[in-house]
């Protein structure tokens, strides 16, 4: 079976969209032929399989849409403009391909694609309500749909989609590189390495500093626990151009900054809690979110503080972290210190994380949906 995967995203990223969409090509590759078709925006020579450190295992095809763009307000004009001219360009060079499917995430492509007779299958990562003409497409077109998450799965079904033709496939991680062995792994060095104390209980928090992500209640959080637990340290990875003020507001608290993806396995390792704060008012972090650095953090056989959101207890429950309510620094502050003064918990929800994110490799996922399409 030949299938063609088609991304309109910039690609090679350090964005987690480019690390999902290399993993599942690599995954999918093992039960098909896969070929990746991206638009060439930016890249300059930069080798995809190098840039994400993996095997070349599929194959990588680059078209060159115009670039162009429009002077003041037009700007925001020429950059949809840019957008849709890019995924004609995808969808007219995927149909002159020799394919058996058409793999996509891009709502623009899946809409040019429903006008065809092309197997087309649309992985879609939160529902909205701007996209109702894309939808109505599928459904008269009986397009499949993979969703990231229940929360997606219902809203479609609710709008009209057949039940049927949707398959929830949750993301996943790669077992080999995030289960590390800890002998393998200088803690202390690595710690020193980044000016992070060996004498604390760190708690780590790990990703964007966005609207919905929560890392607002981690700082909140991190003032008051400090000034009552002194023993524990606050570690915040990622930010952004903004880094130099966080690190004014909130000095008690250890900014690493951004760290390559390449990273995040040894990295989250030096922390003896992740968090994972969605906050529930917002509906993509609520309910329509799969975070990769979930299954990431499941691997580290490290305790995961997690707020109580559906898109979370979708995939775990209360044997594998410790729940507390969204958006509430006190529930937040009361499960940390749980997990770090009860050291037989926090053992017991780790190793049972553990366990269960055996079955969200990337393979298992890509094998899920293979099943699914035929």
């Amino acid at each position: 079976m030949k299938l063609l995967y088609l991304a309109s995203q910039r690609i090679p990223t350090e964005k987690a969209y480019g690390i999902q969409i290399v993993s599942m090509c690599r995954a999918l590759s093992k039960f098909c032929s896969v070929q990746l078709i991206l638009p060439r925006r930016g890249q300059g020579k930069l080798d995809l399989f190098q840039y994400y450190k993996v095997t070349p295992n599929f194959l990588v095809r680059y078209v060159t849409p115009p670039d162009f763009y429009l002077p003041g307000a037009l700007d925001r004009l020429a950059f949809w403009l840019k957008q849709l001219i890019s995924a004609f360009v995808l969808v007219r060079t995927a149909l002159r391909s020799d394919y058996n499917f058409i793999y996509t995430r891009d709502e623009l492509v899946i809409w040019l694609l429903s006008f065809s007779r092309a197997k087309s299958i649309f992985e879609i990562h939160r529902f909205s309500t701007a996209k109702i003409f894309i939808y109505r497409r599928l459904i008269k077109k009986n397009t499949p749909i993979v969703a990231i998450s229940q929360g997606i799965k219902d809203d479609l079904v609710n709008f009209g989609f057949s039940e049927d033709l949707i398959l929830v496939a949750h993301d996943g991680v790669e077992l080999d590189k995030f289960m590390l062995n800890e002998t393998k792994i200088d803690i202390k060095k690595s710690r020193a390495d980044l000016n992070i104390p060996l004498d604390r209980k760190i708690v780590m928090y790990i990703g964007k500093f966005e609207k919905g992500k929560g890392h607002d209640l981690v700082l909140r959080s991190a003032r008051s626990l400090s000034q009552k637990r002194p023993d524990i340290k606050f570690v915040m990875v990622g930010g952004d151009e903004d880094l130099p003020e966080y690190k004014k507001v909130w000095p008690e608290v250890i900014f690493l900054g951004p760290q390559p993806y390449s990273d995040l396995p040894t990295n989250q390792k030096l922390g003896d809690v992740l968090v994972i704060p969605n906050s529930g008012k917002n509906i993509v972090s609520a309910r329509y979110t799969s975070p990769l650095k979930l299954f990431a953090h499941m691997a580290s056989n490290r305790p995961i503080v997690a707020s109580d959101v559906p898109a979370l207890k979708e995939i775990v429950d209360e044997t594998m972290v410790a729940f507390f309510k969204s958006d509430d620094p006190g529930s937040f502050s009361e499960a940390v210190i749980k997990v770090i003064d009860t050291p037989n918990y926090a053992d017991r929800i780790k190793r049972t994380a553990l366990e269960e994110v055996k079955q969200y490799s990337w393979a298992n996922r890509a094998e899920k949906i293979i099943k699914f399409i035929q």
